[in-house]
């Protein structure tokens, strides 16, 4: 048997909770897959998995292993991605996360060019707002908004993202035009919870942050539905650059409040130390850092 073949299959259907999505993601027949993983508990003389007709779950023992699995298996592909970064083109699978606005409007456009440079790389891209534990789970690469120096992490700036107030001509139009924050209390607003869950906007006056109670007209917990709204005349909204360059190129929404900006933004990568000698990690990186300089 080879063990660390079994090794990867298991820490593979432990993460999915099945045979069949490990075997999908592997490229193996899933009575392969079972079978190697019978052999692993075989070899070991212990039970990793439970199994029933509709589910597969770890035992106590499977738990505690799979840490350890997917920890040395992480070991053996980055001493393989390290010299095949020195000797040949890097390799391997990429696990990475990014929020979903960020990810859907800049770093898939990013990933045909990536994937065509680097054929021998494959991408786990995972988009959600959740804040995922980037060693925790296995991540490579995490993107993030705003992240902060961490000890356990190499933080790398890939451009700036700013939020901007925005509003549609014609809601302007019928409701009157902003000139100071505090004219907002006169306006419909909706609000982005994750970014505002008490419904204050902050704002830069004569140099000071300052906090203004917005009428909330309607919370939207992601950046792409403030911006449908603000984009249908319903309110103003504090929206996310990406999801409306666009309109404000052509007109259909206007920034407002200009003279104020407080939101401004940063995306960063980040990725574990141990890592920092991958080759598909660094290149993964400067791809993206690279794609955003050039849109």
């Amino acid at each position: 048997m080879d063990t660390l073949e079994a090794m990867r299959i298991f820490a593979v259907v432990a993460e999915k909770g099945s045979f069949s999505a490990a075997a999908r993601q592997l490229g193996l027949s899933k009575a392969l897959t079972s079978k190697k993983v019978a052999q692993l508990e075989e070899h070991l003389g212990v039970r990793l998995l439970n199994r029933t007709t509709r589910h597969v779950g770890l035992t106590e023992t499977g738990a505690a292993y799979r840490e350890r699995c997917a920890a040395l298996v992480a070991e053996v592909d980055e001493a393989h991605d390290m010299v095949r970064s020195r000797h040949g083109a890097p390799r391997g699978s990429l696990k990475v996360a990014a929020p979903r606005a960020f990810g859907e409007d800049v770093l898939v456009p990013a990933l045909p060019s990536f994937m065509e440079t680097y054929p021998d790389i494959s991408v786990d891209l995972t988009l959600d707002e959740r804040r995922v534990d980037i060693i925790g789970e296995g991540y490579d690469v995490a993107v993030r908004v705003d992240d902060m120096p961490d000890s356990s992490l190499i933080i790398r700036k890939v451009m700036d993202f700013p939020y901007l107030v925005c509003a549609s001509p014609a809601y302007l139009a019928a409701r009157g035009p902003l000139q100071h924050p505090s004219d907002l209390a006169n306006h419909a607003c909706i609000v982005l919870s994750p970014v505002n869950p008490t419904g204050q906007w902050h704002f830069n006056i004569d140099g000071d942050v300052s906090r203004v109670q917005v009428p909330a007209r309607m919370r939207v917990n992601t950046a792409r539905g403030v911006a449908t709204l603000v984009r249908a005349g319903m309110g103003v909204g504090l929206c996310l650059w990406s999801t409306v360059r666009d309109d404000l190129k052509a007109g259909r929404l206007v920034q407002v409040l200009k003279d104020y900006d407080y939101y401004d933004r940063s995306i960063y990568a980040a990725y574990p130390h141990s890592r920092h000698l991958s080759g598909k990690v660094r290149v993964f990186v400067d791809h993206l850092i690279d794609h955003c300089r050039s849109t």
